[in-house]
């Protein structure tokens, strides 16, 4: 759908000027391929002189209407995209927290060999395809990268692809055994439970709000969550001071597909 952005009736002026397209910038620029008052807009935004500097762009329309609370006690809080918003910054405050620094070593018990990564990903409502999205190979890539670069940094002169660090792992095999050593959460917000929905809920899964976080399963497979993983955020909860959820789907819904698995 063609956003509506402005009015414009200057079709209207006369009938010499009624099928005459009115354009604005160089001859065949791509500014003057689009409505003058968007350039224009643009332009003046983003402080360009010359319209035939741009190439080309890309726009996207947001709701920008901002967050409210409802409830008797404002108890309740309703946005857009608020299950991006609060995952995504956790994830920062929890990186953000950690005490490691690059100085620290394990052997002094202030640092640790862990890399810790938080992955933001675009076009999840659109299935994750485009080269941000979770599909894409951009955080493997980088994964590679981190690996290749403690690898080589660690290696021998002769040897230049075997890590000194462990000594029995080289070349491919050590992003495996990276992969293989790591732990994956996919942070989202989960429904809590709809009173005017029980009857879709299975008995002692309906978390509630504000009580703690939900650890989120599904008979068919839609989400990786085993009691190895389970049993590791339980222990994480318990240090934190924290009640875990449990949450199961029914077998015969369907629950997300993009990142869960």
């Amino acid at each position: 759908m063609v956003p509506i952005v402005g009015l414009d009736n200057s079709d209207l002026d006369g009938d010499e000027n009624k099928h005459k397209k009115h354009t604005i910038g160089p001859v065949n620029s791509f500014a003057a391929t689009q409505p003058p008052r968007l350039v224009k807009a643009i332009a003046n935004q983003l402080g360009i002189q010359s319209l035939g500097d741009i190439v080309n762009w890309e726009l996207e329309l947001y709701d920008l209407q901002p967050a409210t609370l409802s409830g008797f006690d404002k108890e309740f809080l309703s946005g857009g995209r608020i299950d991006d918003k609060l995952c995504s910054w956790s994830a920062i405050q929890a990186l953000l927290g950690s005490s490691y620094t690059p100085t620290d070593s394990p052997s002094d018990g202030n640092g640790s060999s862990i890399i810790k990564v938080v992955a933001l990903f675009d076009d999840e409502e659109i299935g994750s395809l485009l080269r941000q999205g979770a599909r894409g190979n951009f955080l493997p890539s980088v994964i590679e990268r981190i690996v290749d670069s403690f690898a080589s940094s660690n290696a021998s002169s002769s040897t230049p692809r075997v890590a000194a660090a462990g000594g029995n792992f080289a070349g491919a095999n050590l992003i495996n055994q990276t992969y293989a050593n790591s732990y994956l959460i996919s942070a989202d917000v989960s429904h809590a439970v709809n009173p005017n929905f029980l009857s879709v809920y299975l008995e002692h899964h309906m978390p509630r709000l504000n009580v703690g976080p939900a650890v989120s399963q599904d008979p068919n497979g839609h989400m990786t969550t085993d009691a190895a993983s389970t049993a590791l955020i339980q222990q994480i909860a318990e240090k934190c001071g924290s009640k875990l959820q449990v949450f199961q789907i029914r077998n015969d819904s369907r629950s997300g597909g993009t990142v869960g698995p």
